[in-house]
């Protein structure tokens, strides 16, 4: 038989489980690993973990996506698309592929077992070095106007009592320990600025939206900054 339709064969008959009223098929680890050696046109593996996770060790090949990010991540219509994440038990690659599904995506699948069971399976993985992840400031001064105007998305990072005595206008209060549980309020597109009274709570609040695929940027001095410059300032009645 024609070694394309031997691949084809391979990936069509894979099985399917229904997720959230979505079927999504899965591809076993030797069906994609015969599908790497055979260089299949078309195919692209999608890792849906975190950086950090996605550095630690990965398919070779494989674009870093996280779940969240998957439908902003502009993927061509065409050619196949394999999801996976951590486990068996890691629900990220099936919410991906559920999403993409119902986006108009036809050729996608679900990795079975996720990378944990083709590193059992002895295929290779690459390990990446840690990305370091830069923070950057920006100004009270420089970004007055748009800050007022709400240009900007501005991410209050402090308990609710600190919000509550004083924010910047339209500042939303999303506390930092609470920031990971929240983070699908937070828009993908635009810019998206965090402040606290403690440089150290800002920069792990940046770092923690980056590694969700977020851009943002800390209010250099924070909210100290910003009231010194005599900036107005918001009451929660």
């Amino acid at each position: 038989m024609n070694k394309k339709l031997i691949l084809a064969a391979l990936f069509f008959a894979a099985p399917s489980i229904v997720f959230a009223d979505v079927a999504v098929s899965t591809i076993s680890c030797s069906q994609l690993r015969l599908m790497e050696l055979n260089k299949t046109q078309g195919l692209t593996l999608l890792d849906v973990r975190l950086p950090p996770d996605f550095a630690k060790g990965h398919i070779q090949g494989a674009r870093n996506i996280p779940e969240a990010a998957i439908l902003s991540a502009g993927l061509s219509k065409s050619g196949t698309l394999v999801v996976y994440c951590g486990e068996a038990s890691c629900p990220l690659s099936h919410l991906a592929a559920e999403a993409l599904i119902a986006k108009g995506y036809q050729n996608v699948s679900v990795l079975d077992g996720g990378i944990a069971a083709w590193i059992q399976k002895g295929y290779p993985i690459k390990i990446s070095r840690k990305p370091r992840i830069r923070v950057k400031h920006i100004s009270a001064r420089a970004e007055r106007d748009k800050i007022l105007a709400k240009k900007i998305f501005v991410i209050d990072l402090r308990p609710a009592s600190g919000y509550q005595a004083g924010h910047i206008p339209g500042a939303v209060n999303i506390p930092l320990e609470s920031l990971a549980q929240n983070i699908s309020e937070i828009p993908r597109n635009g810019e998206v600025l965090v402040y606290d009274l403690i440089q150290s709570r800002m920069r792990r609040g940046v770092k923690e939206l980056k590694n969700s695929g977020i851009k943002a940027r800390e209010l250099s001095g924070g909210f100290s900054a910003w009231v010194k410059e005599k900036n107005p300032v918001e009451v929660k009645e």
